[in-house]
């Protein structure tokens, strides 16, 4: 235990570090170079958007779930709970982001669109802040 915690300070410290253990994690999954190419993009896009988000008053992690779920239903008119029926996923702590098709699901959705996508429903200005 105390590598693992010695190894995350280090991926404090340098963020690449953490980025490359991901991309290790998947090539032994097996999944293909552009894949984990664009799932590491997509992690990035998602930590931006959520980043964001908090920076616009959002804080409870139903908050960011209720986005999500707009986000989920705009674009594949399903919310996050029946994609993942939909595409088989069982175990609650499985990630839908990591059962994307190779051609990628969630390819060509604007970053930019995601921000606005739900934002109503929480009460929250986007074009002012917050």
């Amino acid at each position: 235990m105390a590598q693992v915690g010695h190894q995350r300070i280090q991926e404090i410290e340098n963020p690449e570090l953490a980025q490359n253990r991901v991309k290790e994690y998947y090539e032994l999954k097996g999944y293909p170079k552009d894949w984990i190419d664009k799932r590491l993009r997509g992690i990035a896009i998602r930590q931006e958007l959520t980043d964001e988000w908090r920076t616009r008053g959002v804080a409870k992690e139903s908050d960011f779930a209720i986005l999500t779920n707009e986000i989920s239903k705009a674009t594949f008119g399903k919310t996050v709970s029946e994609y993942k029926q939909f595409k088989g996923i069982e175990k609650p702590n499985q990630n839908l982001r990591d059962h994307a098709q190779r051609n990628n699901d969630f390819s060509g959705i604007p970053a930019k669109s995601l921000l606005y996508s739900g934002h109503d429903r929480l009460g929250i200005d986007i074009d002012n802040g917050g």
